[in-house]
């Protein structure tokens, strides 16, 4: 019997080696005691990220949404507040958590609206994008045009605002916000960066949205401070009607200056139908990472945490596989067998 219950010892201890090769957990949210730094100083390597960057019940805090988005979480109700920029056909806008949303009513609770499904996100409806135009810059990638803004919850007559990752108390718009993108300038090709710098403009049915070279601070192409005139003057780009495009340009001039249309040049034309074909979904409920009801969205979210990031990650470490378990469980097993045989 000593010999059977050195036998178990032994395939407990295997168990308990086995058990503690598990997902890594969430990242932390580095704070200044208890209050957030300002959003732009967070850094994250995607998917380790934290539940929410910004919990603190501080200012205009709590943040309302999550940062860890995967399957769990998408459809009509995510109140995810991660999203991408990545390709004409892979992007995220900025919109409102509830229908007929005014952004200067919802601009801390936006959350993330993409083309496609894969990022744990709301799926714009069919139809709502109308004319799109991708543009790389040496100094930031850019996605333009025009929309029926109903698509991402917007009232049809707002005229809308711009989110971006600073703000008057530097917590951001939305709280907690966070870009990332798999193609920006200055990054290794098709690595996923987080982009710390970034402008969406959405109202009037058009929208704008740029993502800033992380290696590039002067001039500022994200400069945030005409934030009333739109994206027109902030991204000047040619917003021409059914129209969908990527091209090669040049860096505009720093929002402030002449807003001329840059250069363009290696541009090709798309079909809407060839890059949106399938961008309505079934899913009608979403768990998420944070329990509650989002402040002022109407939309509750489960206390069901997520457990990675989006299909974009690379594959987490985790427990390993049955086949392994099965191994020891065979292995402890058998000598146990053995041993009563011996007996």
């Amino acid at each position: 019997m000593a010999i059977i219950s050195s036998v178990l010892l032994i395939g407990a201890s295997v168990l308990s080696v086995s058990s503690q090769t598990t997902t890594a957990p969430p990242a932390s949210t580095p704070t200044l005691g208890n209050s957030p730094l300002p959003l732009t100083q967070y850094s994250f390597t995607y998917p380790n990220l934290p539940e929410q960057v910004n919990p603190f019940p501080v200012g205009r805090g709590p943040q309302s949404g999550y940062n860890i988005c995967n399957s769990t979480t998408e459809g009509s109700k995510s109140l995810c507040q991660t999203m991408f920029l990545n390709s004409i056909e892979d992007f995220c806008l900025w919109g409102s958590p509830k229908p007929n949303g005014v952004v200067g009513d919802v601009e801390a609770e936006v959350v993330a609206y993409c083309s496609k499904p894969g990022h744990g996100t709301r799926i714009m409806p069919p139809g709502t994008l109308t004319a799109v135009q991708f543009i790389q810059t040496p100094g930031y990638i850019q996605v333009t045009g025009l929309f029926n803004q109903t698509g991402i919850g917007l009232k049809a007559s707002d005229s809308g605002g711009e989110l971006d990752p600073h703000g008057a108390d530097k917590a951001g718009n939305p709280l907690g916000g966070l870009l990332f993108s798999n193609n920006l300038p200055g990054a290794k090709n098709n690595t996923i960066t987080q982009v710390k710098n970034w402008s969406n403009f959405v109202g009037s049915n058009q929208f704008c949205f740029k993502a800033c070279n992380n290696k590039i601070t002067s001039p500022d192409y994200c400069l945030n401070i005409y934030d009333v005139e739109g994206c027109d003057f902030n991204m000047p780009a040619s917003y021409k009607p059914n129209e969908f495009s990527v091209c090669l340009g040049d860096n505009q001039n720093p929002p402030g200056g002449d807003p001329v249309i840059p250069a363009t040049s290696s541009c090709t034309t798309y079909s809407s139908t060839d890059l949106y074909p399938n961008t309505a979904t079934t899913s009608t409920t979403a768990t998420g990472s944070v329990s509650g009801s989002a402040s002022g969205s109407g939309v509750t979210a489960t206390s069901t945490k997520a457990s990675s990031a989006s299909s974009d990650a690379s594959p987490a470490i985790g427990m390993p596989g049955f086949g392994l378990f099965a191994f020891y469980v065979s292995t402890i097993v058998g000598a146990m067998v053995g041993v009563v045989a011996v007996l």
